[in-house]
């Protein structure tokens, strides 16, 4: 699984690294807008093949930015 990354105006590429087998993996990202007043939440639980146990996403309001 590879990712694009915004970093300062460089876009980078990461590769997601699993956890040890057994383990479970939690992974969060937030995206924020300045002038919003709301701040976008996702995360998701996966084992070391790369398989979903539970996935959520959602919003955080009244947030100053």
């Amino acid at each position: 699984m590879e990712i694009k990354v915004a970093d300062g105006g460089v876009l980078r590429n990461y590769k997601w690294k699993p956890p040890e087998a057994g383990l479970p993996k939690l992974n969060i990202d937030a995206a924020v807008v300045k002038g919003c007043t709301y701040v976008g939440v996702g995360a998701v639980v996966r084992d070391h093949c790369g398989c979903s146990y539970d996935e959520t996403s959602g919003q955080f309001w009244s947030v100053h930015c």
